[in-house]
C-alpha cells in the first residue's frame, strides 16, 4: 500500500511539473532558418528538440549494438 501511495504522489508531482512547464513556455517565438523565418510556440520547439534528441540517441545505440554483434561474430 505504501508503494502505491508513493507512486501516486510522484505521478501527481510529475503531472503538476509538466503542466507548469507547458504554461511557462507558451509564448510565441520566431525561428530563423537559412531562407525563411517561422513562428511557433516555444513548448513545441522544446518538445521537438527533445524528440529529435531521443530519436538520435536510439538510432546511435542501435548502430552500436549492430557493430558489437558484427565484431563478436567474426
Amino acid at each position: 500500500m505504501r508503494r502505491f501511495v508513493v507512486r501516486v504522489v510522484l505521478l501527481v508531482v510529475l503531472v503538476a511539473y509538466a503542466i507548469a512547464f507547458i504554461l511557462e513556455n507558451r509564448q510565441k517565438v520566431h525561428v530563423h532558418f537559412v531562407f525563411t523565418t517561422a513562428s511557433a510556440s516555444l513548448i513545441w520547439l522544446l518538445l521537438l528538440g527533445i524528440g529529435i534528441g531521443v530519436l538520435l540517441t536510439l538510432l546511435l545505440a542501435q548502430l552500436e549494438r549492430r557493430r558489437r554483434r558484427r565484431r563478436t561474430s567474426n
